[in-house]
């Protein structure tokens, strides 16, 4: 693992460091091209080596992990909890066509998260060209969480959280909504949108219902319209599934939750959905990315604070 200089990391710095812009649309490109290719063409192995090098040369935090995928590999970084106390770890996805070290939104909670008790993983999606594939992509992304989930485990990390941003918010909650991953204890759905287009199994809404573990839903007060526009469908379908959590509190997370043996929650039921906004930014969260953390971390200290699920 590489030497992971803290002191050079400013979590609550309002302008979280950044690779060069260049080299980052050069990656992107590369990247897209990396993950829909197998492991097994001729020279790709080498091709894949030297690209994770180069990118590592970049990464002001965390290290290369390769994970697998079937007869396939994929990049991810990991960042290990720096306090000696970890609460858990952090799946992050990222949005469409983004990479692990994306500047918005991924880095900044994988560099500021592990100095509050929580390891990061950052995985990324295959390359989408528009949402719409995202339905014909979802056992490739299933895959990918999977493994992301077995490597957290392998390091120790029972207690997992997911959070997604953008289209990664998406897929992680069609992902939750089907899979119930018993490891998963909470959901961190950063700018997700609702495609009010479709109907049927696919409209995600329906999705939101069947989430059945605490969910943070935060997004910008300038975020894309699919997203600010279908801020209250979103709160009216994951509400819910909460209300039938907060009734049956059949849920580990929540009966282990200091929240759950609270005067007001024994009257009012445990709320497991939270829907934040957050003022004066756009979709990039730029500038705002010390509000972004500070929601994020305080909310699963209230969710998902020591939670330990062992897979059964």
């Amino acid at each position: 693992m590489p030497h992971i200089d803290s002191d050079k990391i400013m979590p609550n710095s309002p302008h979280p460091q950044r690779i060069n812009i260049g080299f980052m649309a050069a990656l992107t490109l590369a990247f897209s091209f990396l993950f829909s290719q197998p492991l097994a063409l001729a020279g790709s192995l080498a091709g894949n080596k030297l690209l994770a090098s180069e990118l590592e040369q970049q990464l002001a935090f965390g290290e290369i992990v390769w994970l697998e995928q079937g007869n396939q590999s994929f990049l991810s970084i990991f960042t290990p909890d720096l306090t000696a106390s970890p609460q858990g770890g952090a799946i992050i996805l990222p949005d469409a066509n983004g990479h692990p070290d994306w500047p918005d939104v991924v880095q900044p909670l994988q560099q500021t998260l592990p100095h509050h008790h929580w390891a990061t993983l950052s995985i990324s999606l295959p390359p989408l060209r528009d949402k719409g594939e995202l339905r014909d992509h979802m056992p490739d992304i299933k895959n990918r969480i999977d493994a992301a989930v077995r490597e957290l485990i392998d390091k120790g990390l029972n207690n997992i959280v997911i959070i997604g941003y953008g289209t990664g918010a998406t897929a992680a909650a069609c992902y939750l909504a089907e899979q119930q991953q018993a490891n998963i204890s909470a959901f961190v759905a950063v700018s997700l949108s609702v495609d009010r287009t479709e109907k049927g199994e696919d409209y995600l809404p329906l999705k939101l219902e069947k989430i059945t573990m605490p969910l943070l839903d935060i997004f910008a007060s300038g975020d894309q319209p699919e997203v600010t526009q279908t801020a209250q469908i979103r709160s009216v379908s994951a509400r819910k599934s909460s209300s039938n959590i907060a009734y049956k509190q059949a849920i580990e997370s929540f009966q282990r939750s200091a929240l759950a043996t609270e005067p007001g929650n024994k009257i009012q039921g445990y709320i497991a959905y939270r829907q934040v906004m957050i003022p004066g930014t756009n979709h990039t969260y730029r500038g705002a990315e010390p509000l972004l953390t500070k929601r994020i971390l305080g909310w699963l200290m209230r969710h998902a604070k020591g939670v330990s699920i062992v897979n059964k």
